[in-house]
């Protein structure tokens, strides 16, 4: 992951591409009701502006946005604050003295590539591997071969679409983004992925990946509470990745789906929004009796 400079993240915006989806349009020729694809490129509102997000296959932090942000009290000693966030997220059996000491034990292998060490779980200097078993999902030599981006309708968006099959347990690709600091209640949510200090505590949150800006085609896979695929977090050396796994064998012109999880909705219930995704729906809007109650 790298720390970059004002003008460094204008280049990258720059020098990345857009996401280009297809969208199905009446035909314009009179009398007929046929329809044609046509190829649009994606935009959002991103804080009050129209944004286009950009394709990339890397994490990165913006250092302006962390200028006022205090590391936590139990950060270690021999990490960089925020550079090296995503070496000192989800340590097993968190506790603050041996977190802060470099004391704690890795629960899983490295997945790097050909990793030479895969029995070595030491905390502080597990492996020095860098490149993940997965890395040639990682472009967009294999995006453009396996991914189409279809819009699906006004209120769920950009669809991702498989071209291919894919088998269960297959990795599709990272979470790629931006990393950021915890935010204020009432902020966008919609692009974060949560990075907590402890595997044993989902709450002690320490920053999020944000793919609103920047990220790669899985910012668009959409909600589902019968999902195709699952997150998880991937050791690799000393860093934590996000990956997207196949849960079920995935056919090919099959949409890829994926559970945002509790905590998602919850930050949505004071805005009064749920999950409509009508598939044995767990964050649905809750009943309510004749009095206003929640049945």
């Amino acid at each position: 992951m790298s720390e970059m400079t004002d003008a460094e993240i204008r280049d990258l915006l720059r020098a990345c591409p857009t996401f280009k989806y297809l969208k199905s349009i009446q035909a314009q020729n009179p009398g007929t009701k046929s329809t044609q694809q046509v190829l649009k490129t994606s935009k959002l509102v991103h804080n009050n502006k129209i944004i286009r997000p950009r394709c990339v296959f890397q994490y990165f932090i913006d250092p302006k946005n962390w200028k006022r942000r205090r590391k936590p009290k139990s950060w270690p000693r021999y990490l960089n604050w925020p550079r090296d966030i995503l070496r000192g997220t989800r340590h097993p059996k968190y506790d603050e003295r041996s977190y802060k000491a470099g004391k704690l034990k890795w629960s899983e292998d490295c997945q790097g590539k050909n990793c030479q060490d895969m029995g070595h779980r030491n905390a502080r200097e597990p492996c020095d591997c860098v490149t993940p078993d997965w890395h040639s999902v990682n472009n967009t030599s294999w995006m453009n071969r396996e991914i189409e981006l279809w819009w699906k309708n006004p209120i769920l968006g950009v669809s991702t679409i498989s071209k291919r099959s894919h088998q269960s347990g297959e990795i599709l690709g990272e979470y790629f983004g931006e990393i950021i600091p915890v935010q204020k209640k009432g902020t966008d949510c919609t692009y974060f992925f949560s990075l907590p200090l402890s595997q044993e505590d989902d709450q002690s949150l320490i920053g999020f990946v944000d793919a609103a800006r920047v990220g790669s085609w899985t910012r668009f896979i959409n909600h589902s509470c019968r999902p195709n695929t699952a997150f998880e977090f991937r050791r690799v050396g000393s860093t934590q990745r996000i990956v997207i796994v196949a849960e079920r064998e995935i056919v090919a012109g099959e949409e890829i789906l994926i559970d945002y999880g509790e905590s998602y909705w919850e930050s949505l219930k004071d805005e009064g929004k749920y999950c409509r995704c009508g598939k044995g729906c767990k964050y649905k809007e809750p009943k309510t009796n004749t009095q206003g109650r929640q049945m």
